[in-house]
């Protein structure tokens, strides 16, 4: 467990790539980041192929809003150099939701709570993870 996360703080040293601040944002960042629709290519190792393809846009404002393959969501999220830290509280539509887009909806609500460490991979993927889990995220304007 310890060599894990060893390696995932080396991880984001090496790769980290652009980060922000709640301080000062960085404008590279902030172009890469906020105003970009995120569609969820792989949750751990298993490709997404819903038929709507679920998404995260993070908002300069301190909110990330998203359709999770089921319901369309919204929650608070404050964002650092490595973490992101969700507040409990989700907001949103409730639809039942069933088979494949329910369990990838549970999923999703899943990692995007407490906090979590994010980097850009070398594709310019988003990588948002924990211990156990991962979600990598494809940018789209």
């Amino acid at each position: 467990m310890m060599l894990k996360r060893l390696l995932l703080l080396l991880s984001l040293l090496l790769f980290g790539g652009c980060s922000v601040s709640h301080h000062a944002i960085h404008p590279s960042c902030h172009k890469t980041l906020y105003g970009s629709v995120w569609h969820l290519k792989m949750i751990d190792n298993e490709k997404v192929t819903l038929k709507q393809s679920p998404y995260l846009q993070f908002t300069d404002d301190g909110n990330v809003h998203g359709f999770s393959g089921c319901n369309h969501f919204f929650k608070k999220v404050t964002i650092d150099e490595t973490t992101m830290h969700f507040d409990s509280q989700l907001g949103g539509t409730r639809r039942y939701c069933m088979a494949e887009a329910g369990r990838i909806e549970r999923r999703i609500f899943s990692m995007l709570q407490e906090s979590k460490w994010w980097q850009l991979d070398t594709m310019g993927d988003l990588v948002i993870f924990d211990d156990e889990h991962r979600l990598i995220l494809s940018r789209r304007k």
